[in-house]
């Protein structure tokens, strides 16, 4: 079994691998788990995601993590913290986020790992203030916001995406330790 950086109850949280590919293609491929962004990732779009996910490791010293069951070893999905980049009052602010595939959905891993990488980011990594934001029509995500304690702050129009984009209006929730 894998060491892993961190864990919660049922998850272990270790850095990407460049291996990692086939079950991060699977999971950004899916119609279903990216319904609540502009469109589904091609193979070359999640090799570059998982390029940026492990330089932002190399950079900051964290990102987001592999996610496995501690008592199977499978990977689940990811979570994780990195820098905000798109131009706002926010950018450069360290943010919350997480995917997992679909068949692991409706089984509290979203929160529980939300919650560990939460306490870690906090805690061991002394960041102070930790934001998430989604789609304001991503009730599930925006609910594990609640569930792990964040506060609401505000709406905001999401740069990345068309003016008529039904996934324009986001929803920003912030964790101060």
């Amino acid at each position: 079994m894998e060491r892993y950086v961190f864990e919660s109850n049922r998850l272990g949280f270790r850095e990407l691998k460049k291996e990692d590919y086939k079950h991060i293609y699977e999971m950004n491929s899916d119609p279903e788990v990216m319904k609540y962004f502009p469109e589904p990732m091609t193979v070359e779009q999640s090799n570059e995601y998982i390029s940026k996910i492990i330089d932002h490791q190399q950079s900051y010293g964290y990102s987001k993590f592999a996610v496995e069951l501690k008592d199977s070893g499978e990977f689940i999905g990811i979570i994780g913290l990195v820098k905000i980049t798109f131009d706002s009052d926010i950018r450069g602010e360290v943010e919350i986020g997480w995917r997992l595939l679909k068949k692991y959905w409706h089984k509290g891993y979203a929160t529980e790992g939300a919650e560990a990488t939460l306490k870690y980011g906090h805690n061991t990594l002394g960041i102070p203030k930790i934001y998430s934001f989604t789609a304001a029509i991503n009730t599930p995500s925006e609910q594990v916001m609640k569930r792990i304690g964040m506060n609401f702050l505000s709406e905001f129009g999401y740069p990345n995406v068309s003016q008529d984009s039904i996934l324009k209006k986001h929803v920003l929730y912030i964790s101060e330790k």
